[in-house]
């Protein structure tokens, strides 16, 4: 695929989701990163997803119907391995209109 060079190719939940991975190096060691994808249930998926790309900057959102009109929100943040995912999924709780979030797969890169 044209594009994808510099690109890390990572399959969560069955679906394909390319990130760009820089290298980072502390002190002689290459540091560790992690890719979580959380699921976020809103009351209106569509306003909210746009409420968590412009408030906590993810690395990926899509918004997937699940059924009967029922939609949720899949969320990936890659972020350094000693960091946590905690302090991403606070933030996402704090969002008005999300009744509910919940690690869906964590990864490490």
């Amino acid at each position: 695929m044209p594009g994808r060079d510099n690109n890390t190719l990572l399959w969560m939940q069955g679906e394909a989701y390319y990130i760009q991975m820089p290298k980072m190096w502390n002190g002689g060691s290459l540091m560790g990163k992690v890719a979580t994808l959380f699921k976020v249930y809103a009351d209106n998926a569509d306003t909210v997803s746009q409420l968590i790309v412009s408030t906590l900057k993810p690395t990926s959102v899509q918004v997937e119907e699940i059924g009967f009109g029922i939609k949720v929100i899949k969320v990936m943040f890659v972020h350094e391995d000693n960091e946590g995912s905690t302090k991403y999924e606070e933030g996402l709780r704090k969002i008005a209109g999300v009744r509910d979030v919940e690690v869906a797969e964590e990864s490490l890169l």
